[in-house]
This record gives C-alpha cells, structure tokens and sequence, in this order.
C-alpha cells in the first residue's frame, strides 16, 4: 500500500475511515467528494499511486513469465504506461542494486528473522550484497539460523520479503534514503 495514502488514511477519523474502505471495495476508487473529505488538495496525484500499487500487487502476484509477457507486450502497446510501471515496479532482488550506504542504513531498521526468511533460498549475489553491508557477527548468526531453519512457506517468504522492502520504501517516503528505480 502506499505509504502517503496509508499515513493519510490512518489520520482520519472513524467514520471517514470506513467511508473509505468500503468506497475503495465497492469502486476501486475514491470520488472527488471523499478526496476532499479527506483534506487532500488534489486527489488525482495519490489515486494515480494508489492505483500503481495494485498494479504493482497484481504484476508482482503472477507467474515471472505472465508478467514478462504483460509487460513487453504494454511496451509495445502502451509505451508511456509500461515504463510508468516499471519505475514503479521493485522487488526483494532489487535490493543488490542499491548502494552500499542505503543497504546498511536499511539493514538497521530489518530483523535477522526476516532476513533468515528472505535469504534462505535467495540467490547467492543477493545475499553476498546483503552480507557485505553487516558485521561479521551478524552475517554469522543468520547464516547459523539459516543452516538450521527449515524452509519457509512461500507465504511466509513473501510476507518476509514485502516487509523487508516496505522498510525501504518507508525510509524513502521519509528521506531518509533515496531508491533509484532500475529498468
């Protein structure tokens, strides 16, 4: 979920809450009137990231080779969207593009337990990426507690994997770092 929106929502007070939600289920938007309830100026800038998060959800939910061929094929279609989307698009893997800097100002705010989860069946770059930016000590207690852990669900991993990057995204809404988006 967007964290703007999220922040805004959860300043609102009950009523304009609920208002919100079961306008969002029964619509999948918000009317101008709701917006403005809400205290937001212009609401297009927030549905339009809104609505880029389900899209995001719903891309990142499928089978790789449904979103390869989603995306090459709005590439052609719509070239403006397709690009839209794929700045908007992160993922777990990402995260071994970042810098040095952003990862450990990142790995402060992550539980070893949700990095035991990720990484046990990451790929080998993404986790010498992440090892690199941690002390020794740490790398050797999670490394321990992924030798002795079984594997996780995939839900389990997913949900893991989702909280590791909304830390990021978190951070970036904050400036507290800034994420360079990758095509």
């Amino acid at each position: 979920m967007n964290y703007v929106f999220a922040k805004t929502f959860s300043e609102l007070n009950l009523s304009l809450q609920i208002k919100v939600l079961k306008e969002l289920y029964q619509t999948g938007s918000l009317t101008h009137n709701t917006l403005r309830e809400m205290g937001v100026e212009s609401g297009k800038g927030l549905l339009k990231e809104l609505h880029m998060d389900l899209v995001k959800n719903l891309l990142n939910s499928v089978d790789f080779e449904v979103e390869k061929n989603i995306m090459e094929t709005l590439k052609t279609e719509d070239p403006d969207f397709a690009a839209e989307t794929m700045k908007a698009m992160f993922t777990f893997d990402d995260i071994s593009k970042l810098d040095d800097e952003t990862i450990q100002k990142w790995l402060v705010q992550c539980t070893d337990d949700q990095l035991t989860i990720s990484l046990k069946d990451s790929r080998k770059y993404l986790k010498d990426k992440i090892f690199s930016n941690m002390s020794t000590e740490r790398k050797q207690n999670i490394l321990r507690k992924i030798e002795s852990s079984p594997a996780g669900s995939l839900d389990e991993v997913y949900s893991a994997m989702s909280d590791l990057i909304n830390i990021l995204r978190e951070m970036e809404a904050k400036g507290l770092i800034v994420i360079q988006r990758f095509d």
